[in-house]
């Protein structure tokens, strides 16, 4: 920034006289002189400011990044068998059931008609969905050797114009438990190889609107992966990591499965 202006002021110690012949000091110019200097210090600032600011519109501050697209190393089909385990997992986790009301009236809990009201709760909540289709692979996420179900579903009531459903599913004592859902989802999942607190980093794709979007990557955070892949804590990815993608549509639909209503014995 350049210096402030100097401005040299001369004052006569004999009083003046103005155009009427009155006599004057040179004190009753005093006002005007300090708003000559008052605005000096308040423009130049100003204009040093504007001159910032069309230096960064014009290239000179740093810019931001642009987001990045991955790597697809291989992509694996889903599987083609449908798997009963996965249908009830999926089904559980979709439409959550109570067989008691909201004043506490019900069967008691873990007695036969209390399995049977809220079996019965779940296949009509099932039906009420409409035609439901799901996809599901395996893949070991955090590297213990045990691999994760990771299951996407489709259907007029878990899909919308953004995406569909996305469930990760693991092997607890011989069930299928939730551990991360998303909203959104966009296929395919593509499972980096890069571990953060001991999960991998999966990368998705965000619709914005039609033609646009960008890759998102989604880092689990102790608990669970992100709920929705266009909002923080996910966030847009910013280099080209490697990956393998499940759960890619085929073009003829193989390996998406009916999902039904009538819970099967695994």
């Amino acid at each position: 920034m350049s210096s402030l202006p100097v401005i040299r002021i001369r004052f006569s110690s004999a009083p003046g006289t103005d155009q009427s012949g009155r006599r004057r000091s040179w004190a009753s110019g005093l006002p005007i002189l300090l708003g000559v200097v008052a605005s000096s210090l308040v423009l130049q600032p100003l204009a040093a400011t504007a001159a910032e600011g069309m230096g960064a519109a014009s290239g000179d501050a740093p810019r931001a990044r642009t987001p990045a697209e991955p790597q697809v190393l291989r992509a694996v089909p889903p599987l083609a068998t449908p798997d009963a385990a996965v249908e009830k997992a999926l089904l559980h986790a979709l439409f959550p059931a109570s067989a008691v009301d909201a004043d506490g009236h019900g069967p008691d809990h873990g007695t036969q008609e209390w399995k049977q009201a809220r079996l019965h709760i779940r296949q009509q909540a099932c039906l009420n969905a409409g035609n439901l289709r799901y996809a599901y692979n395996r893949v070991d996420l955090n590297g213990d050797g045990s691999e994760e179900v990771v299951a996407t579903v489709i259907g007029p009531t878990v899909c919308s114009t953004g995406g569909c459903s996305l469930l990760i599913f693991q092997n607890q004592h011989g069930t299928l438990e939730p551990i991360s859902r998303m909203s959104l989802f966009k296929d395919p999942l593509i499972v980096t190889s890069r571990l953060r607190g001991g999960w991998k980093e999966l990368i998705s794709r965000v619709r914005i609107d039609a033609g646009h979007g960008f890759y998102a990557l989604l880092t689990h955070d102790g608990s669970a992966y992100p709920r929705n892949p266009s909002t923080p804590p996910a966030e847009p990815l910013q280099e080209a990591l490697p990956g393998t993608a499940y759960l890619g549509w085929q073009e003829n639909g193989n390996g998406y499965h009916p999902l039904p209503c009538a819970e099967k014995r695994p």
